[in-house]
């Protein structure tokens, strides 16, 4: 999953994205990873730290591992005719159990030769959050058990 639905990128610069892969299960799950190579802006990414597009990962259970993405903003991908040119897609396939999952980056190239408020409301971008039970919700629960079992 990545952290955000869309990324700019500077024209002929770089930039870096995060992403996780997120274990809901309750054994310790090897994933493989795929950064796909089939659009323009992937073929001008790479997952930080790996050789190659493709690389095995071991998650625990209700864990989460994170990784980096680097994205070079190339002309090519600004001329792309088709707007699914400029996405980047992970896909995670279990290895040791029946779990796929997979998510998409939207690339945004921006000039740099932009303003900066334009350049500012370009970059405005929203995180997107794993839902999840929280520690206050852990909390509450906790609350509420002892709450029971005392009545009873």
């Amino acid at each position: 999953m990545f952290d955000r639905d869309e990324k700019n990128v500077s024209l002929g610069g770089e930039a870096s994205a995060s992403f996780k892969v997120v274990n809901l299960g309750t054994l310790d799950t090897e994933y493989e990873v795929t950064l796909n190579k089939n659009t323009e802006a992937e073929q001008f990414s790479t997952v930080e730290d790996k050789a190659s597009n493709t690389f095995s990962v071991t998650v625990g259970p209700k864990e989460s591992k994170q990784f980096t993405l680097n994205i070079r903003g190339r002309e090519e991908i600004s001329d792309a005719t088709d707007p699914d040119s400029r996405e980047i897609t992970v896909t995670a396939d279990a290895v040791n159990a029946r779990t796929q999952g997979s998510d998409t980056l939207e690339i945004e190239l921006v000039d740099p030769g932009q303003t900066g408020s334009q350049r500012q409301e370009d970059e405005q971008e929203q995180d997107r959050n794993v839902p999840g039970i929280t520690a206050v919700e852990i909390l509450l629960l906790l609350m509420l058990s002892t709450a029971m079992y005392t009545r009873i």
